[in-house]
């Protein structure tokens, strides 16, 4: 009966021995997947970031199109205007 309960122990000591080498596993497995988690939740954020930075940039440069067609069209109009002024001055 002691040999039996002496084989039991060892085993039961190699069982949960290997039990908390799985459970270490597991551990350093869910740290790296947290630490994953977070860089990709940085990078996340930053690409954000560079898409707002994109879209205000794109905003800028749409509304000094903008402006510069205006411009454009007001420079035409003056052309136009005083070459009809001219125009009527000579005949």
């Amino acid at each position: 009966m002691r040999g039996e309960t002496a084989e039991v122990k060892v085993s039961y000591e190699a069982k949960l021995a290997e039990a908390l080498q799985m459970i270490e596993k597991a551990q350093k497995k869910f740290d790296e997947a947290e630490e994953k988690l977070l860089t990709a939740k940085s990078l996340e954020a930053e690409c954000i970031r560079t898409r707002n930075t994109s879209l205000r940039s794109l905003q800028d440069i749409e509304d000094r199109e903008d402006q510069l067609r205006r411009y454009r069209s007001s420079l035409e109009l003056e052309y136009v205007l005083n070459f009809l002024v001219e125009l009527c001055w000579i005949s």
